[in-house]
């Protein structure tokens, strides 16, 4: 098989296991909507952070920096 055929089937099988684990606790539910609001979150004041950043003679230096910590979050 190829990796066309096969992603699209661990697409579903992710989103199925999610909608089924969602279902069964009220908690597990509000902690999941709670974490994607704080990385959606996270992700906006990043993003405005690198706006402000624009035209800055450093902003490649913090740009490397915030792609790191990323990439160890």
């Amino acid at each position: 098989m190829s990796t066309e055929a096969i992603t699209p089937v661990f697409v579903r099988l992710k989103l199925s296991l999610l909608r089924n684990g969602l279902r069964q606790s009220g908690g597990r539910k509000a902690a999941y909507i709670t974490s994607a609001v704080f990385a959606l979150l996270f992700a906006a004041l990043q993003l405005i952070g690198l706006i402000a950043l624009r035209g800055h003679a450093h902003a490649e230096s913090v740009v490397v920096l915030a792609v790191a910590v990323l990439g160890l979050g």
